[in-house]
């Protein structure tokens, strides 16, 4: 899956995927310093079952933004 997301401003950012339960499957950013612009991630999910999860993108000032995905197998 390609998840993409926008940072407003350069900041320390977090990106996290729960499945349908809410359960944390990955942390394909953890704390990492982005400049402001527009991010694209190809994240392997292959690993785990097929359905929805969410992407979420969270910086310190506790902006978040929330995508969500299909994984089909």
């Amino acid at each position: 899956a390609t998840v993409r997301y926008r940072v407003t401003d350069a900041d320390n950012i977090m990106l996290k995927i729960y499945d349908i339960t809410g359960k944390l499957v990955a942390v394909p950013v953890n704390n990492e310093y982005k400049q402001k612009g527009t991010y694209e991630m190809k994240i392997n999910l292959s690993q785990y079952p097929a359905g929805n999860y969410y992407a979420v993108m969270s910086n310190t000032h506790n902006k978040v933004q929330t995508v969500k995905m299909n994984v089909v197998k």
